[in-house]
């Protein structure tokens, strides 16, 4: 009687989810919106915004524009500012004026020459009467590195001094060279990111498969409405308990959530390819281990669901609660853009623990730990709401 029962329910349920399948489709078209939407614009924003700088340079220092070249192309330079070369003081100043530059660095004639041969030669910088808030902090950030080049240069001059030898004058001018250049390795020691260890495209196609699979969990509302009291007494009567009748459901939504999941993995992998992202890669583990998410989720919505009872709301309690858990777990906007209460508040959210759990097998090393979590979760989801739907009987 379970197997017939279980067959019953998988019918109607692909039934519902055939009638619902452009409505899916166009969510998935919509999510795909957003989240592209999304990524771009965090993508290209930042805190501080890069201005326009002009050096003036005369066209006959080659070796001067050698060096700049070199140095400007550090990651450290290039998130401050972008530079234009002009050979003509005056065109500089001109295009400062018309706010086309927000700064111009003026280098004399002779600035390689006095690099080379240790002479601190002074530079001009010229910066409008009125600057916006970008370029005071490129004034800030310019006067600190200055400082710090002062400092840093006292310390090598005196010991150069102390030591009187020219050989190892020699070695520490190369140290205090290679440390200067390695300044760039700090970029890539240490990020700082709102979406943590992941980049942009990994973190928002979590949240796609995420907000994906919630949303077609509203179609599993229709085995909790009134409309299958009736089945469900004498489906208990033929020995089919609640709890048989539990687990078939939970059964059911768990395996059509994991083959979405499947397709979506799939579709993902070779869009990625076709583009070049290469962010994703077929990974037997975490197809393995989709099937353990696609249980947590089943198995909430097996929760809520019978929490929400056979009311003819269980639609929009479900869809209620999906918004809000999508909305206050960062998968639109990541946690680290929100408030601290709200912070706390999605860090609460089993559809966070859900987003770390698929990043993880998607993108990195899954741990036995959280793979425990989640599935304790899910089954103290799975017996809270089975036990609810005995009260109820």
């Amino acid at each position: 009687m379970t197997i017939n029962y279980l067959r019953l329910e998988l019918k109607n349920c692909i039934k519902i989810m055939g009638k619902s399948a452009k409505n899916i489709l166009l969510i998935f078209i919509a999510i795909i919106v957003a989240i592209v939407s999304c990524s771009v614009l965090l993508m290209k924003s930042s805190v501080f915004e890069t201005i326009d700088v002009a050096i003036v340079l005369p066209e006959e220092q080659n070796d001067s524009k050698w060096a700049l070249d070199f140095l400007l192309a550090t990651e450290s330079v290039k998130s401050v500012c972008d530079i234009t070369y002009l050979s003509d003081k005056k065109e500089a100043m001109d295009k400062l004026e018309d706010g086309k530059v927000k700064a111009v660095i003026a280098l004399n004639a002779d600035f390689y020459e006095d690099i080379d041969t240790g002479v601190n030669t002074p530079v001009s910088i010229f910066v409008p009467r009125h600057v916006s808030l970008n370029t005071s902090v490129f004034i800030e950030l310019l006067d600190d590195a200055v400082k710090m080049l002062q400092v840093s240069q006292a310390g090598v001059y005196s010991a150069i001094d102390v030591s009187k030898q020219n050989k190892i004058a020699d070695d520490m001018a190369v140290l205090y060279l290679m440390a200067i250049l390695d300044r760039g390795a700090t970029f890539d020691k240490i990020i700082v990111s709102a979406t943590g260890e992941v980049d942009m495209y990994q973190y928002y196609f979590s949240s796609g498969i995420l907000i994906l699979l919630l949303f077609t969990g509203i179609n599993f509302a229709h085995m909790y409405r009134v409309e299958n009291e009736s089945l469900e007494q004498i489906l208990r009567i033929y020995g089919v308990s609640i709890l048989k009748q539990s687990i078939v459901k939970t059964g059911i939504m768990t395996v059509i959530l994991w083959i979405i999941m499947l397709l979506y993995y799939l579709v993902g992998f070779v869009v990625s390819s076709i583009l070049k992202f290469d962010f994703l890669e077929i990974n037997m583990v975490a197809v393995s281990g989709m099937l353990l998410v696609a249980l947590t989720i089943a198995s909430f919505i097996h929760l809520v669901l019978s929490i929400a009872g056979r009311s003819e709301y269980s639609y929009g309690i479900l869809i209620a609660i999906d918004i809000f858990m999508i909305l206050c777990s960062g998968l639109v906007v990541p946690l680290a853009y929100y408030p601290d209460f709200l912070q706390k508040i999605g860090s609460l959210m089993p559809l966070t623990m859900w987003n770390e759990l698929v990043l993880r097998l998607l993108f990195d090393e899954v741990g036995a730990g959280i793979l425990a979590v989640a599935a304790v979760f899910a089954f103290i989801q799975f017996m809270i709401g089975t036990v609810i739907l005995c009260r109820k009987k």
